[in-house]
């Protein structure tokens, strides 16, 4: 069976110290219930997006839709038993701009979540030498902490910039990741860090 990066990571960092970073403020704001997001003097509508019976709500802009899954229904099936999460994919028209949620089957403590994520860095430039990583720490909604990593992976023009959020929901990591070509990353940066910022849980009684 399949194991994912992430899960390999999970495994053998749950009992590792980890060091605190300074935390960043996202650069956005947000107007009105209804998510209209000002950024540059230009406004983006967002859309409410709610998971697992509306126990996950986030806002995503509403250029985002959900991904139809490929192949036949057998494979579709036999693709969701191997995995060891869920996860949900998003993309704008062009299929250029991505944004997938997993919820990991494995276990993580909220105090190791920082930690996790810098494994997780680790991990990624082991793999790919090439990785330049561009910033990271904990962002400090009100509920519950997040921790970030964001990093670029140099194609020339077929560059990617990458923006990864994760928090603990019911003992287990969510993560929300964007990818981008590098030449949206003006605006599609402050996106990302608005809608993961934007994530709730409701944990189940």
């Amino acid at each position: 069976m399949k194991r994912y990066m992430d899960e390999q990571i999970l495994d053998t960092w749950i009992r590792s110290p980890h060091a605190d970073t300074a935390g960043r403020e996202p650069q956005w704001t947000v107007e009105g219930a209804v998510s209209l997001l000002r950024i540059g003097g230009q406004k983006y509508r967002m859309q409410e997006l709610w998971l697992l019976d509306g126990r996950i709500s986030l806002m995503l802009p509403s250029s985002l839709s959900a991904m139809q899954e490929s192949g036949s229904l057998k494979v579709q099936v036999e693709a969701k038993q191997q995995r060891k999460h869920e996860q949900w994919s998003f993309t704008d028209e062009t299929k250029s701009i991505v944004c997938t949620l997993s919820w990991l089957k494995h276990e993580l403590q909220p105090p190791y979540l920082e930690g996790f994520a810098q494994a997780m860095v680790v991990k990624i430039k082991q793999m790919r030498p090439e990785l330049i990583v561009t910033g990271g720490g904990m962002l400090k909604p009100e509920a519950h902490d997040i921790a970030y990593y964001e990093c670029l992976l140099p194609e020339g023009e077929k560059s990617v910039y990458q923006v990864v959020g994760m928090t603990v929901f019911a003992g287990r990591v969510l993560m929300c990741s964007f990818q981008f070509p590098l030449r949206e990353v003006e605006l599609w940066q402050q996106l990302a860090h608005a809608a993961i910022s934007t994530i709730k849980l409701a944990e189940s009684s």
